[in-house]
């Protein structure tokens, strides 16, 4: 099944989201979080990275080099952005249908 363009930002933004929440993540973790194939996940990688959203870099700590996606400056600032203005979309539509009661 072919991902609509509303599927794939919300995952987009969900990928911002969860590595601003915990600082980095790799490949493996999103595709299981997200319910989705490897190859999903590195589109979605590649295509922030190429927004300047996100960056990598490599470990190589360990036995097996591991890469991980880190948030930009940059990133931050377009994700609180957007937070904000889902934020004031959300109380506009809550005062619109009359608070909480649909929640």
């Amino acid at each position: 099944m072919k991902n609509n363009r509303k599927a794939v930002s919300e995952r987009q933004l969900g990928i911002l989201d969860l590595i601003r929440s915990r600082g980095e993540a790799r490949v493996e973790e999103l595709a299981q979080i997200f319910q989705t194939s490897l190859m999903t996940v590195r589109r979605d990688l590649k295509f922030l990275e190429k927004q300047k959203l996100l960056y990598s870099e490599w470990d190589t700590s360990e036995a097996k080099p591991r890469k991980y996606y880190k948030r930009t400056a940059y990133g931050d600032q377009i994700y609180a952005s957007l937070a904000q203005q889902w934020r004031e979309m959300s109380a506009g539509i809550n005062s619109l249908i009359g608070g909480n009661e649909y929640e």
